[in-house]
């Protein structure tokens, strides 16, 4: 992940030296406006001189676009502006890790007025997959026909990306989600064995199963797909095993909800057959 301000024609071809195209490279931009400079530390230009440079050396390339209250109303715009580069992204909820600046963070009113709306359109671009309304009857039906079902969804990721990535820091501290490390740590590397601290640890053992999820979370029908972001539930409630607080399925109608379920459920049959294709051309 980079803003790319080290990415000049020296560094990429070091890169290239040492690992060819084999890598991935994600730009991080907030929103394409005047309104929301101050979020940036780059400009659109500036994205799009290193976007250009990137595909010269035809290197694989994907946006990280953070969300939050402070770019809410643009949030929108911007994933159209990276879907009409033929970019995939990956949408970042703003976190206040090792800060204490929470104004940026959104509710569940900016969720169900803004983000989520623009999410449920701009489904193709995604790198992992967020759902929300997608049950686990829809999910099975429409996934990878062999994928074996683990405790989370990974063939394709959907939903809360605990039990899907995981976080070592510099110190060796291992977190369920990059969003919270060094804040939450299931052990460290430097003095016991990663395969211990994933599949033994009390954290991620306990974490992975989501009946144990509080509150609505744990008894939601989407728990499977969705999980809520442990992150908010984190640093909003001071407890990962909390309800989100930024899931406004209590505020919709059943007519609503149902609405919703629909339209996730085609989107995501629309996104398996999108991820089924890129990894045939891929072989």
């Amino acid at each position: 992940l980079s803003n790319g301000s080290t990415l000049d024609e020296q560094t990429l071809n070091k890169i290239e030296k040492i690992l060819g195209r084999n890598v991935i490279i994600s730009l991080g931009i907030n929103s394409f406006d005047n309104e929301n400079i101050e979020s940036r530390q780059s400009s659109k230009e500036y994205f799009l001189k290193v976007l250009n440079r990137l595909e010269r050396h035809h290197f694989t390339v994907n946006v990280s676009v953070t969300m939050g209250s402070f770019n809410c109303e643009t949030f929108h715009q911007t994933l159209k502006n990276i879907n009409d580069l033929h970019l995939p992204f990956n949408r970042v909820p703003y976190s206040p890790r090792n800060s204490s600046n929470r104004k940026w963070m959104f509710n569940k009113e900016i969720m169900k007025k803004y983000l989520h709306p623009a999410l449920l359109e701009y489904y193709k671009g995604f790198v992992s997959y967020v759902p929300f309304f997608l049950n686990t009857k829809d999910y099975i039906k429409y996934s990878v026909p062999d994928s074996e079902m683990l405790k989370v969804p990974t063939n394709p990721s959907v939903g809360c990306w605990v039990g899907s990535f995981y976080a070592i820091n510099p110190k060796g501290d291992v977190a369920p989600c990059p969003l919270v490390s060094d804040h939450v740590s299931g052990g460290n590397v430097i003095t016991e064995e990663l395969y211990d601290i994933l599949y033994k640890s009390e954290l991620f053992t306990k974490i992975v199963e989501r009946s144990n999820l509080e509150g609505k979370c744990g008894k939601c029908k989407f728990r499977y797909t969705c999980g809520g972001c442990r992150v908010y539930s984190y640093y909003l409630t001071g407890n990962i095993f909390a309800s989100d607080p930024t899931c406004f399925i209590d505020d919709l109608s059943s007519n609503e909800l149902k609405e919703l379920e629909t339209k996730t459920a085609k989107n995501f049959k629309n996104y398996c057959r999108m991820v089924k294709i890129g990894k045939n051309k891929s072989k």
